[in-house]
């Protein structure tokens, strides 16, 4: 995913962000056939799609963002997109709370019925995503910076675009601005392991949550995605007065909230959890609903985090033209 990230500029300005966008929707909608049968080789290449998938979309998603927003709006949008986009997990993990509720082992059948699910829905967003119109309509900025009066118009080819895009891209990484925000980002990543891999598989290792652990993992899902919509409506209520403010208030807000789904996950899971099947007991004992508070808040931290960061990575007050080389940044670092 790191390489996905570093090289997406690149590939950006040698193919085009739509052709960008479309592609890496494409390899996300195939790592999804690597779980139908997960065996070891299958899982590797699934992971390596998924990571080349996700450094392609979400560099140009953010400047898809950037170029139908303004400084006023970007909060805004960002938010709406939040929320829209974690409406998919909500449901899917509703259908995988059901399917599951009362049963502790996952069987092939079962495994099947899921997937039917997910690759349609995975197919139906990439043709989505390829059905979209172009939305830019001025060269990005890193093409801005060759003098077009020094070279012929056959010098300016794609490679040399591309060149450029990675230098700017490593100028951004050395900038102080970056520096100052890697700490930020590194928290993130370790949050969005938190709640993605550990809580939900420690919820699923507790023995103590009874015939309901397994499917308190799918549930686990839906409250985290019910979190970051959540958020999202708040932090696109909030762009308004962020934008006209500064940022500190969403920020305060989301440490805040991260801080106590992180103490609430410490005292209703047991210690080794996270490690394997456990029976050893918490310090409040099984309590499914302050757990799935703890998915909630875990969620709402995540959107508290990404609204204002991306908000900021997307405008910043500098050229909006820059936003591919700063999520790429951003996310790479993350």
């Amino acid at each position: 995913m790191t390489t996905s990230f570093v090289l997406a500029p690149a590939v950006s300005a040698l193919f085009g962000q739509k052709l960008c966008m479309v592609g890496g929707s494409m390899f996300l909608s195939m790592a999804s056939l690597a779980y139908i049968r997960p065996l070891e080789i299958t899982l590797y290449i699934g992971a390596l799609l998924q990571g080349t998938g996700s450094g392609l979309c979400w560099t140009v998603f953010g400047h898809f963002l950037t170029e139908n927003s303004t400084e006023k709006t970007i909060g805004r949008n960002t938010g709406i997109h939040w929320a829209i986009f974690q409406s998919g997990p909500i449901i899917l993990n509703l259908y995988y709370f059901f399917l599951t509720r009362g049963i502790s082992h996952i069987t092939t059948e079962l495994r099947y019925a899921l997937f039917a699910v997910i690759i349609p829905s995975s197919v139906l967003g990439f043709l989505t995503l390829s059905m979209l119109q172009h939305p830019w309509s001025h060269e990005l900025f890193f093409t801005q910076q060759i003098p077009s009066d020094s070279l012929t118009p056959c010098e300016i080819t794609k490679t040399r675009i591309a060149k450029k895009a990675l230098y700017q891209e490593l100028k951004m990484t050395l900038s102080k601005d970056m520096f100052l925000l890697a700490p930020l980002f590194i928290h993130m990543g370790v949050s969005l392991t938190l709640f993605i891999s550990v809580y939900g598989t420690a919820l699923g290792y507790s023995e103590q949550f009874g015939d309901l652990r397994e499917a308190l993992v799918g549930l686990n899902g839906v409250f985290v995605a019910v979190g970051q919509v959540l958020g999202g409506v708040v932090y696109t209520f909030l762009g308004p007065y962020l934008a006209k403010n500064g940022r500190d208030l969403g920020i305060l807000l989301a440490l805040l909230v991260d801080l106590l789904a992180f103490y609430i996950a410490f005292l209703v899971l047991p210690e080794t959890s996270s490690l394997g099947m456990t029976s050893a007991p918490s310090y409040i004992g099984p309590n499914p609903y302050v757990a799935m508070i703890c998915a909630v808040l875990l969620g709402f931290g995540d959107a508290g985090w990404n609204n204002p960061v991306l908000s900021f990575c997307e405008m910043g007050g500098r050229q909006a033209e820059q936003t591919i080389q700063d999520c790429c940044l951003k996310w790479r670092t993350f």
